[in-house]
């Protein structure tokens, strides 16, 4: 959904208020927006929300909203960059080095990132298996942003590519989980192996 956050808000206060009356069970995909006023350290799901941008308090308001209205009936997906091999993310990136553009990266800057892939098989495992609560669908890892920038246009196969480097950004945009024990090992994944998902052919 897009459009004014007070508007959206309103609306997922409908929702919540009809699946109570009703039964039912909202999976809801929130954003590790929600803790971009602390990028001191990786978040995992037990830590305090904390968000400087008007995008992350708006998400930690609707957590905030579903969860009090339903309880163990709403489930939290919280996901970091999201990337899939025809993902806007991946189209911006291989435009950008089709027509020899430079990459912007952040030097300083840690992250995670997940694929469609996955967040799809976790998300058909919390609901065959009835799991609710906050999770973080994560890597194992995190990595430098600059690394899995230039790590994803090496396997692309492009050379002598420029970047452009950013040291207006620090810290760790990340997200870390503390269940990832409740999956099977095969949706466990790091940041290489998101990396050789998106540019094999």
């Amino acid at each position: 959904m897009r459009g004014d956050f007070k508007d959206q808000l309103v609306f997922h206060e409908k929702i919540a208020n009809f699946l109570r009356k009703t039964g039912g069970k909202l999976y809801y995909f929130s954003t590790a927006n929600v803790f971009d006023g602390d990028l001191s350290k990786p978040h995992y799901e037990e830590d305090r929300v904390n968000s400087c941008s008007d995008y992350g308090k708006f998400k930690i308001n609707c957590e905030e909203i579903i969860l009090n209205k339903l309880k163990k009936d709403a489930c939290i997906l919280r996901l970091p960059q999201v990337w899939g091999m025809s993902s806007r993310r991946m189209n911006e990136l291989k435009e950008d080095l089709l027509y020899k553009r430079p990459i912007k990266v952040f030097p300083d800057l840690y992250i995670d990132a997940i694929t469609d892939e996955i967040i799809a098989l976790r998300t058909l495992h919390i609901i065959n298996h009835g799991l609710n609560g906050i999770f973080h669908i994560s890597t194992l890892d995190i990595i430098s942003y600059e690394i899995f920038y230039k790590k994803m246009v090496e396997n692309l196969g492009y050379e002598n590519t420029r970047f452009d480097k950013d040291f207006s950004e620090s810290g760790y945009f990340a997200i870390l989980s503390l269940r990832n024990d409740e999956f099977p090992c095969e949706f466990m994944v790091n940041n290489i192996d998101v990396i050789s998902y998106l540019t094999r052919e």
